[in-house]
């Protein structure tokens, strides 16, 4: 069974799957999605057994609160 999870980040979109693909490496169960929404970034995570990874990661993205 798979685990969404999401917020938003005034990094780029770039940025955000930049940091991804080095924090989780090849490989793993995670799918992330990444959408600009004006000055912020929407992050759409879904992860298959990396929850853990997944939540660590988010603890690392700079947060952010959309109007």
């Amino acid at each position: 069974m798979a685990t969404r999870y999401g917020l938003f980040t005034k990094l780029s979109a770039e940025e955000v799957l930049r940091r991804a693909e080095k924090f989780f490496c090849p490989g793993g169960g995670v799918t992330i999605t990444v959408a600009q929404q004006g000055n912020l970034t929407e992050v759409d995570l879904v992860a298959r057994e990396w929850e853990s990874q997944v939540l660590a990661f988010m603890r690392r993205l700079p947060k952010a609160t959309p109007r």
